[in-house]
């Protein structure tokens, strides 16, 4: 009886120990206990790596084994792709074979380990990846480099000791070696390790001093004389780029199809039909206004200046006075004694301004009349002369956007390793590019005009100090493309840009009677360019010259050549441009300057910007190798976890 009592507490005391170790095992957190990877470098340029990885499981995350991911995609210092080869040689478990499955995913493979119907007790597992890979040696001038990141950086448990032997190729450690380790999480540069060499084994060992958290990882770096293993051809190497970067070219070959779709467009609808003979005319032809003739010559551009030059002869043609006062253009409704007829889209833009008022001032306050006056300006000149005068071809134009966009789309979903901010910002930069250019042209177009007009300085130091904001987030577009994007994709993607600007404008082409139609007014330019003394039909009377050259000063400044034409016809009527020249007052303009040189050289600039500023709203936008390493860089890598 007394045996029995005592095999009864024997009993109950193993369960109740057994039962205690199973929930002290199932209370213990899951981690990784050792991580001992073995890296062979042979002299193919072939990795043959060996992995150790010790495990304790309680059930929450290993419940049928681990998981293993492995990178088959990184980059190059240009970012382009560089993809390895991945062999597995066996896995075993505690000792044994054990069953695995491998799932490849877009840029990396996983190797699941364990039998899905069999489920692990808690405890300690020792697990033994065998594996090959290719392409992981990267070559230099100086020297070769094995750049590997052991244990990765992506597990989920803490690791508590990593160790990576390095096995060199035979006659490495006697002519000489360089190595480097880094620790952390990726990105860091820690130094929490200790390396031997071990000349017996021509080996280098690299092991951690801390215990490794989630998500932390050991990367090494070993240096290798040149020639002791293989490097791959320039062939080869080519062949290897054009495999791995079929993202690179497939963005070409859609650059090269965008130029083409640009190209047989512009051949058919783009292509200017011949310029005939220009021949001096001494009038304005097919009696244009100054606005309809600069709307003609920029095919349908309408800006700022088209509406300063219609103001511009609505004043000489006696239905307005242009004040000039304390640095403010002020437009106010006159009757001359003998006021001429104004053209049709004159009389759209003077009932727009004058029809409740008698005066405006040329402020960003009026910004309402003004864009008002200018919408009806624009509108009438566009139905009387596109799709007559010439063709805007917009939608070859957007034909092109398209195509643009969808390369970029497409490549973004064939590239192994684009990241999605890379993509953002492709659409982004795409709107945004546009814009800068815009911005940019604006300003040289500004400090172009402080030549002729010193007061124009401070407005183009304010808008340069305006656009140096989208400046700066062009250059920051840039730089984020730079570091998650391919360089030669960035060339491709930006060449696209270029070429959808460029034939926004070469798309644009002239009917045959727009072609003539420009040939007349450049007849008329001429005749402004060339004019001389004995060329212009002159009498006596000064007062009749000064007619003369105002009848043709708003054309002059419509073609962009007001100076030449001012000076012209200064020497022409007797003046000088020196300090005792006689003053110019026309009767249309009351203001502070002197002199038909001084007052065509600061007036018109001084005018148009006072036009465009008036016109334009001023809302505010609201968006406004050795040499380094760390841990996580360099092939190899991966993480894994437990399923």
């Amino acid at each position: 009886m007394r045996k029995k009592a005592i095999f009864f507490c024997l009993i109950l005391w193993i369960c109740i120990f057994s039962e205690k170790e199973y929930d002290d095992a199932y209370y213990q957190e899951e981690k990784i206990t050792s991580f001992i990877s073995d890296v062979i470098i042979k002299e193919d340029g072939t990795l043959e790596v060996t992995e150790n990885i010790r495990v304790f499981s309680n059930g929450t995350n290993i419940k049928r084994g681990i998981f293993r991911d492995f990178p088959l995609v990184y980059k190059d210092k240009t970012n382009n792709n560089v993809k390895v080869d991945f062999k597995i040689l066996y896995v075993m478990k505690n000792g044994f074979d054990e069953k695995f499955r491998i799932e490849k995913k877009k840029n990396f493979i996983r190797i699941y380990i364990g039998n899905k119907n069999i489920f692990l007790k808690p405890g300690f597992y020792a697990y033994q990846l065998k594996y090959e890979t290719k392409r992981e040696i990267k070559f230099y001038e100086s020297h070769d480099e094995i750049y590997w990141n052991v244990n990765g950086n992506y597990w989920i448990f803490p690791t508590e000791t990593i160790e990576c032997n390095v096995f060199l190729p035979y006659g490495a450690l006697h002519k000489g070696i360089k190595f480097d380790g880094f620790t952390g999480y990726y990105g860091f540069n820690g130094k929490e390790f200790y390396a031997n060499i071990d000349s017996t084994l021509e080996k280098i060992t690299f092991r951690s001093t801390r215990r490794f958290e989630s998500y932390e990882g050991l990367t090494v770096l070993v240096g290798i004389e040149k020639g002791l293993i293989k490097e791959p051809t320039k062939k080869e190497k080519f062949e290897y780029f054009l495999l791995d970067n079929k993202d690179v070219l497939f963005v070409y070959a859609g650059f090269l199809f965008l130029f083409l779709f640009f190209y047989f467009s512009w051949l058919k609808v783009g292509k200017d039909p011949g310029k005939k003979t220009i021949i001096p005319l001494y009038q304005p032809p097919d009696n244009l206004s100054p606005s309809e003739m600069r709307y003609i010559m920029r095919m349908g551009s309408y800006d700022s200046k088209t509406t300063s030059v219609a103001l511009l002869n609505i004043a000489i043609k006696g239905h307005i006075l242009i004040e000039e006062k304390d640095n403010k253009f002020i437009l106010k409704k006159h009757h001359a004694e003998e006021p001429k007829q104004m053209s049709n889209d004159e009389k759209i833009i003077f009932s727009k301004l004058f029809s409740l008022v008698n005066e405006i001032i040329l402020l960003s306050s009026n910004y309402e009349i003004m864009n008002n006056a200018v919408k009806e300006h624009s509108k009438i000149l566009k139905e009387k002369f596109n799709e007559k005068y010439f063709f805007n071809n917009t939608k070859y134009f957007i034909g092109g956007i398209i195509i643009s966009l969808a390369v970029i789309i497409v490549t973004f979903f064939i590239s192994e390793k684009m990241n999605p901010i890379a993509l953002f910002m492709y659409v982004w930069l795409s709107i945004w590019s546009v814009g800068v250019i815009a911005l940019i042209a604006t300003g040289a177009a500004l400090w172009k005009n402080t030549v002729k007009n010193k007061k124009q300085i401070g407005k183009a130091l304010f808008i340069t100090f305006f656009f140096i904001p989208f400046i700066a987030g062009e250059l920051f577009g840039i730089g984020m493309l730079s570091a998650n994007s391919s360089v030669l994709i960035n060339v491709a993607f930006f060449g696209m840009i270029i070429l959808d600007i460029l034939f926004y404008k070469w798309m644009k082409a002239p009917s045959i009677s727009g072609r003539a139609a420009m040939d007349r007014i450049e007849g008329l330019k001429m005749y402004m360019n060339t004019a001389e003394k004995s060329d212009l039909a002159f009498v006596s009377s000064i007062s009749h010259n000064e007619k003369e050259y105002e009848k043709y000063l708003p054309y002059s400044v419509a073609l962009d050549i007001e100076d030449g034409w001012t000076k012209s016809f200064t020497r022409n009527m007797g003046f000088s441009s020196s300090a005792g020249e006689k003053n110019y007052r026309p009767a249309w303009h009351t203001g502070s300057y002197a002199g038909a040189i001084a007052f065509s050289s600061s007036f018109h600039s001084s005018f148009n910007s006072a036009v465009s500023a008036s016109s334009a709203s001023l809302k505010h936008s609201s968006s406004s190798g050795f040499s380094g390493g760390s841990s996580g860089g360099g092939g190899g890598g991966g993480g894994g976890g437990g399923w």
